[in-house]
């Protein structure tokens, strides 16, 4: 890829989508009395992307225009998709407190569901075998899951219900 294309941390990519995404739905709700952590429930955003690791070990993306694929000297195939999934949460002390209660669920049950999703069989064999590790949430009744790499890298997470 060419040295002149845009690069960013993968995390300051997500806070700066997660930030857009807040902003738009509060131009969504100019008016009214209610409050917009709840707006969108879900959004996803998809984007084909450079991927590289920088000395720290710190993921980061370089942006790909069209004007870049149109001029040539771009491997397509070499470019990667990120995918990121937001998921609507409660704002902080604007909704009754769940019972904090034991999971429905077991651990190995949301570990196997992540499993499930596709691309991470192939994911999998390609980096060697990975490591999954799931984390029950009580006050939202949810679980965190992630699969990481043999050198601890996230390559998925998910936020998976309880029920």
């Amino acid at each position: 890829m060419s040295k002149d294309l845009s690069e960013a941390e993968l995390s300051s990519f997500v806070a700066a989508a997660g930030n857009s995404l807040t902003s738009a739905q509060s131009q969504l709700a100019t008016g009214l009395d209610i409050q917009t952590g709840l707006v969108l429930s879900n959004a996803e955003i998809e984007a084909r992307v450079g991927v590289k690791t920088d000395a720290q070990g710190k993921l980061n993306i370089q942006t790909i225009s069209a004007q870049d694929i149109r001029q040539g000297g771009l491997n397509v195939d070499a470019l990667s998709t990120v995918k990121i999934s937001f998921v609507a949460t409660a704002i902080e002390g604007q909704s009754q407190p769940l019972q904090a209660t034991g999971p429905v669920r077991t651990k190995e049950d949301v570990i196997g569901e992540l499993r499930k999703q596709p691309g991470l069989a192939s994911l999998d064999k390609i980096l060697g075998g990975l490591q999954y590790d799931a984390v029950f949430i009580p006050e939202s009744a949810r679980w965190l899951v992630t699969a990481l790499d043999p050198n601890q890298r996230v390559v998925r997470e998910a936020i998976l219900p309880d029920k």
